[in-house]
């Protein structure tokens, strides 16, 4: 499947998934840091200032009761006036940490405490009043006596649900602390899952993108090798559409044509060497009939030499032989030298027809040699 893609379009997918898986770990850690961050933001943001405001209302509290016993047995006016003032201050302050405090409560148990401890300190304030009356006009006895009847009381409840507020400043301040230990050993375990199998994949991938590489090569070698051994009989195709495949098919068709190449030489061979047998035959045809030829004439030279010495003999005999008797010595002399000249040509046609036989043969020899080497190729 993946050799039907170009061996670059592969490498793009190849390292398209690498980077792909790559983004997939990257959206991951993002996302976790980001739960994280949210987790630390709230803590930041809302669970410790949440805390130091519940310790602020506490100390608020705690020394408004105890600037309310300093004005009561305060020494001097001057000292009473000081705690009075200290006490107004704190009230202030008190307030504006609930205010804070509102802020930072979202969920309804949060609300529900505050508005207990907003209740408890009304009711606080309202005897603290009628307690300031008291200091105001000097009758520290009765300031005293009604701070021990149920006043003290009031402040208790007031530290109580303070107390609470703060527990559950701390529970949520906790419960935070494990959801950001939570998130973490979540992003670990992601992580560190994430990290196999992008391990896993790019191992995968690898090997398959080697495998489309390393196979064809190796049916590419064979197919060259098996060429370059003679054997043009074994088949080699590949249909896939890369380059590799194109390779294989490049080589299927030069195996071809090669084998078609040898086959016309072996043609070519068979007929030169049919060709060079059926030239001998006539060469040795030609031959005999050429000694015929020469025999002939050599009789006819010998019949001519015959009559050449009955006529220098008739001539001897013949003193007064007339001059045409002359001019046909003459004329018989030359016959004799024509016929001679011919013998000559003739043994001479002989000798290279002799020679023509013997290389026609040496190259029919040399063909059927050409022959049995194209037969150990195929």
């Amino acid at each position: 499947m993946i050799r039907q893609l170009k061996i670059g379009q592969r490498a793009i997918l190849a390292f398209g998934i690498l980077g792909l898986v790559t983004l997939i770990l990257g959206i991951i850690a993002i996302s976790q840091f980001n739960r994280t961050g949210q987790v630390v933001n709230t803590l930041v943001d809302m669970r410790v200032p949440a805390a130091i405001t519940v310790g602020e209302l506490r100390r608020d509290f705690l020394l408004t009761r105890l600037q309310t016993v300093n004005a009561i047995y305060a020494a001097d006016e001057q000292g009473r006036n000081t705690a009075i003032n200290q006490l107004t201050e704190l009230h202030n302050n008190f307030n504006a940490n609930m205010q804070k405090m509102a802020g930072f409560v979202e969920s309804a148990d949060g609300k529900q405490l505050l508005n207990q401890i907003a209740s408890s300190r009304n009711e606080y304030d309202a005897q603290h009043a009628r307690l300031m009356e008291y200091i105001r006009a000097g009758d520290m006895v009765q300031a005293d006596r009604f701070r021990h009847q149920g006043f003290n009381e009031l402040g208790f409840k007031v530290t109580d649900t303070l107390n609470e507020l703060g527990g559950y400043q701390q529970q949520r301040a906790a419960s935070a602390g494990d959801d950001v230990r939570g998130i973490i050993a979540t992003s670990n375990t992601l992580m560190i899952t994430a990290i196999i199998i992008a391990v896993i994949l790019v191992v995968v991938f690898a090997w398959i993108f080697s495998s489309s590489l390393l196979k064809p090569i190796k049916m590419a070698l064979t197919a060259s090798q098996t060429i370059a051994s003679g054997d043009l009989t074994s088949q080699f195709q590949d249909e896939n559409k890369d380059e590799m495949a194109e390779m294989i098919r490049s080589l299927a068709v030069m195996q071809r044509q090669l084998k078609h190449t040898i086959i016309a030489i072996n043609d070519s061979s068979n007929q030169l060497s049919t060709t060079a047998e059926e030239l001998s035959v006539v060469t040795e045809q030609s031959t005999r009939v050429l000694h015929t030829q020469s025999d002939e004439l050599e009789q006819a030279a010998t019949a001519v030499t015959e009559l050449t010495t009955a006529v220098e003999e008739v001539a001897r005999n013949a003193a007064a032989t007339s001059q045409n008797s002359d001019l046909a010595d003459i004329k018989a002399k030359s016959g004799r030298d024509k016929v001679k000249h011919t013998i000559s040509t003739v043994s001479e046609l002989e000798l290279e027809i002799t020679n023509t036989r013997s290389g026609v043969q040496t190259l029919a020899n040399q063909i059927k040699d050409i022959s049995q080497v194209l037969d150990v190729i195929r």
